[in-house]
């Protein structure tokens, strides 16, 4: 069986979710003897870069300005030929665009990981094109994979799709190393650990508020920010506003110093009013790292009972949680043991075994 994946999440990203899902994926699809190529002419994407069996273009570190167009269009006609020329069995897009690049009589499968322009149109600028161009390609799709029920219920909901066209199908998760430099975490420790993106309904600004209102929390923690860039204006101003500027950092780097911060973090905090699966869940988990997080979408569907959950849009619940979990070394211990339970329900080799079918029942016309 050959399965190609599309250009399209490798050319935008560089790092992120959606194309790590497709990395770890199309390696272990490759384990089960699938034939799995990615037909990306030129992207920037580290994971891919890291990947040589899957890759089947050149990787960029840097893309010059102005060029992303220009590099969109040569990947959308390369990619075509170069996919229609392997003539796979299955195009499986790796993101949303208004036409395929494969061949017209090639059955497609698309990845939903989650709604989030539908549900927060009001975050997002484009959310009306996003949502639309996202339509199309699933309507065009033969079959569509979800990454947790929760994402398909919102699928059905705002799309009105055939619940017999969706598979769910959760990810899997690898233990990231953790042998990275120092970089002057010990000088940190110790510390709640946050991951991630800041933005909106990521709801990091009421972390900060939470952690600012606890007298505690502030006394005896720091908080490290992994990812998501530099502190904005309006972040410094709660950090100014609750007397934390001296107990908050932001940190970025590569895998190995997120496997380092999870490995030395008190616990992981994770506010998010909305995932669609929550990736950060399972590889605290991995590295045994106490959870507190949302109780909301994926969320308690990918924890399970390995986390301590609150209603992110309530301090003091944050707050409480927080406390329960940071000040009892039995508890921490009983999430951990939790935690390693849970984490059995996710592998890579479960989820590309499921794909796989997927696969198998589109070519042998079941679904």
């Amino acid at each position: 069986m050959k399965i190609a994946f599309d250009h399209q999440i490798f050319s935008s990203q560089k790092y992120g979710g959606i194309s790590r899902y497709h990395v770890q994926l199309g390696e272990a699809l490759n384990e089960l003897g699938v034939d799995v190529k990615a037909f990306a002419p030129v992207h920037r994407n580290e994971y891919l870069n890291n990947h040589p069996s899957l890759e089947r273009g050149q990787f960029i570190k840097w893309v010059p300005p102005k060029t992303t167009r220009l590099i969109k269009y040569y990947n959308n006609i390369y990619g075509r030929f170069k996919i229609r020329n392997w003539s796979p069995d299955i195009l499986h897009e790796t993101y949303y665009s208004r036409r395929t690049v494969g061949n017209i009589d090639t059955p497609t499968v698309i990845t939903v990981h989650d709604m989030i322009h539908e549900l927060y149109p009001e975050f997002f600028t484009d959310s009306a094109t996003t949502s639309e161009i996202k339509l199309k390609a699933i309507q065009r799709a033969e079959h569509v994979i979800c990454i947790s029920k929760n994402t398909k219920t919102d699928l059905i909901k705002f799309f009105d799709i055939a619940e017999e066209k969706i598979s769910v199908v959760y990810h899997g998760c690898n233990m990231i190393s953790n042998h990275a430099d120092n970089q002057g975490i010990d000088d940190m420790e110790p510390y709640l650990l946050y991951v991630g993106g800041r933005n909106n309904y990521k709801n990091f600004k009421n972390l900060l508020r939470a952690f600012g209102n606890s007298n505690s929390l502030k006394r005896d923690f720091n908080v490290i920010a992994f990812g998501g860039g530099d502190f904005l204006p309006e972040e410094k101003e709660l950090l100014k506003e609750f007397d934390i500027f001296d107990k908050v950092f932001q940190l970025s780097g590569d895998d190995q110093l997120l496997g380092r911060l999870y490995a030395n973090a008190i616990a992981f905090v994770f506010p998010s009013l909305y995932e669609g699966f929550g990736m950060p869940v399972l590889e605290a988990m991995a590295h045994d790292c106490p959870i507190t997080a949302s109780n909301t979408s994926s969320i308690p569907e990918v924890a399970g009972k390995a986390a301590e959950l609150f209603d992110p849009t309530d301090l003091d619940s944050i707050r409480s949680s927080i406390e329960k979990v940071v000040y009892s070394e039995e508890f921490k211990k009983e999430l951990i043991s939790k935690g390693n339970k849970q984490l059995k329900k996710f592998s890579w080799e479960k989820c590309a075994k499921e794909t796989e079918n997927v696969y198998k029942k589109i070519l042998s016309h079941q679904l």
